[in-house]
C-alpha cells in the first residue's frame, strides 16, 4: 500500500510540475554581446535616411484621439545597429545540443524540430507536459530561453497568444527603457504538449548612438492626420492582412524603438509615436523633429 500511495504521489508531481526545462549547461549561457555603443555627438547621423522597411496595407478614412498624448523628452538617441562577424556562426555550439542555427549578419538565432536548420529535424524541447495550460507553456518558454542567454535582463515579455497547436509567445527588447519592436524579435512556438518546437529571435547589436530633438506628440498627432505616417511589419500584434479603417479611433499613443528588417551592415533604429487603435491597428510617426516619410 505504501508504494502504490508513493507511485501516486509521484505521478501527481510529474503531472502537475511546473513547466520548466533544465539548463542545458551548468551556468548560464551568455549569448548576446552586450550593448556598448560609441556616443556621437548630437545629431551625429544626419541627414538620416528615409525608412525603407516593409509596411503592411492600411487604408485609414477618418482619425479621432480617444487618449491622451504622451510627452516626449528634449531629446531621444537614435542607434545604429549592426551585426555579428562570419566566424560567430558557431555561437550556437554554446548550446551543445541540435536543432539550433545562428546567422550572424542577421542576428538571428533559430530553433526548428521539423528539420528545416538540422536534416532529419531535433526533438523539441522541455519534457511533455500533462494538459498544459497558457501560464505552463509561457514557463516553458522562459525555461528553454533565459537559460540558453536568449532573453536578456531588458527583455519582457509582450503577448501570448493561443493557436490551433499550441501558443506564439513573444518578447521585446527595451532600448533606453522603451519597448522595441521588431521584425522578428524574440518568438518561441509552444506546442499542445507544453514542448518548445520552433524559436525565432533577432537582437542586434547597437554600435553608435546620437541624441536629437523630438518634435512634439500633437505635432505627431497632426502629420498622422495628415496621413504621413508609416506602417511596418513588426512584432507589435498589429494585424497582418490588408486593412481599411473607417474611423482610426486611437485608444493608446507610446514613444516606441522600431528595429525593422536588416538592409545594411549598419542600419538606425530611430524612435517613434506608435498610435493604436482599438482593433490594434498601428500606425508610426518618427518622434525625432523633421524626420518623417
Amino acid at each position: 500500500m505504501r508504494r502504490l500511495l508513493l507511485a501516486a504521489v509521484l505521478l501527481m508531481t510529474a503531472c502537475e510540475a511546473p513547466a520548466a526545462t533544465p539548463s542545458p549547461t551548468a551556468e548560464p549561457v551568455v549569448f548576446w554581446d552586450a550593448d556598448t555603443p560609441q556616443v556621437r555627438g548630437p545629431s551625429a547621423f544626419t541627414p538620416l535616411p528615409p525608412e525603407r522597411q516593409a509596411s503592411r496595407v492600411l487604408r485609414i478614412n477618418a482619425y479621432q484621439l480617444s487618449t491622451t498624448l504622451p510627452t516626449a523628452p528634449p531629446t531621444l538617441n537614435v542607434y545604429m545597429a549592426g551585426g555579428y562577424p562570419d566566424a560567430d556562426k558557431a555561437r550556437v555550439s554554446r548550446f551543445n545540443e541540435p536543432g539550433w542555427d545562428f546567422v550572424p549578419f542577421f542576428s538571428l538565432v533559430q530553433f526548428d524540430r521539423a528539420g528545416n536548420v538540422v536534416p532529419g529535424g531535433a526533438p523539441p524541447l522541455g519534457p511533455v507536459l500533462q494538459a498544459p495550460t497558457e501560464t505552463a507553456a509561457l514557463a516553458r518558454a522562459e525555461a528553454v530561453l533565459r537559460p540558453r542567454g536568449l532573453l536578456p535582463a531588458d527583455t519582457q515579455l509582450t503577448r501570448v497568444v493561443r493557436q490551433r497547436d499550441g501558443w506564439r509567445i513573444t518578447f521585446a527588447r527595451r532600448i533606453d527603457g522603451r519597448i522595441t519592436y521588431t521584425n522578428k524579435g524574440a518568438i518561441a512556438y509552444v506546442d499542445a504538449n507544453g514542448q518548445v518546437f520552433q524559436v525565432l529571435i533577432r537582437r542586434r547589436p547597437l554600435r553608435e548612438q546620437s541624441a536629437y530633438p523630438t518634435r512634439t506628440a500633437q505635432e505627431a498627432w497632426t502629420l498622422a492626420q495628415a496621413g504621413r505616417w508609416l506602417t511596418f511589419n513588426l512584432e507589435d500584434g498589429a494585424p497582418l492582412t490588408p486593412g481599411t479603417v473607417d474611423r482610426f479611433m486611437v485608444k493608446s499613443v507610446d514613444i516606441v524603438y522600431v528595429e525593422g528588417e536588416v538592409l545594411t551592415e549598419r542600419d538606425p533604429i530611430r524612435p517613434y509615436y506608435v498610435f493604436r487603435d482599438m482593433n490594434d491597428q498601428t500606425i508610426y510617426v518618427s518622434a525625432i523633429a523633421n524626420d518623417g516619410p
